[in-house]
């Protein structure tokens, strides 16, 4: 039914009396209000920033057509169509679950590079990234730091020793997603002939002095 103001004329049987009614039609608006409600229960952490603006982009045109005193249906129906195409495109974010450093492709929280006898310290290095789960989830930035008597160049993933001797240090990094998430990790990085596999711990050893009150 087309919005606008229509007259109406009774006639009585014999076409003595007549009388004429103006009534004035609107858009129906019942869709469009359902749509927009929809999206105002949406969480946009739920989906990805540049999906969600869009949506944002055809709420607000909506929202100016709802509000309008008299649009024609069409422009409501419009409206309505714009917006449901702007959810049924909208992207889920994928949330980083977890996160490893990876050396040469294995992950791993204690990095031992062994330097062959004869080779300098300062010629060793090792290839370092890492790896997210799920393997599609979302950041927007990986800072990475290290400490101890290692190097690392994170333009070229490159760890190495700083010093021509056996050294020890760590790797921390830190995702970061569109919404300020953090997800960190660390990892322990050795390069020596020989690393240690393993340490045990002997009790006898172990002097011990509590203090009771």
């Amino acid at each position: 039914l087309n919005t606008g103001v229509v007259e109406i004329t009774a006639t009585t049987c014999d076409g003595g009396k007549k009388a004429v009614s103006t009534i004035k039609i609107y858009a129906d608006k019942t869709e469009l209000n359902k749509v927009m409600s929809y999206v105002e229960g949406l969480d946009y952490t739920g989906f990805t920033p540049a999906s969600w603006a869009v949506l944002q982009e055809k709420y607000e045109a909506a929202d100016a057509v709802f509000c309008a005193d008299d649009p024609t249906q069409e422009e409501v129906n419009n409206a309505r169509i714009a917006l449901s195409d702007a959810i049924s495109n909208l992207v889920e974010y994928v949330y980083v679950s977890d996160v490893k450093i990876s050396c040469d492709g294995n992950t791993a929280q204690n990095i031992n590079i062994i330097v062959p006898e004869g080779e300098p310290y300062l010629g060793a290095y090792a290839n370092l990234s890492f790896v997210v789960n799920p393997e599609n989830a979302m950041y927007t930035t990986a800072e990475w730091s290290y400490d101890g008597t290692i190097i690392y160049n994170p333009a070229v993933g490159v760890v190495a020793p700083s010093v021509n001797e056996p050294c020890y240090g760590r790797i921390y990094l830190t995702l970061k997603d569109d919404f300020g998430n953090e997800y960190k990790t660390t990892s322990y990085v050795t390069f020596a002939r020989n690393p240690v596999a393993s340490v045990e711990l002997n009790t006898d050893l172990i002097e011990t002095n509590v203090n009771a009150e």
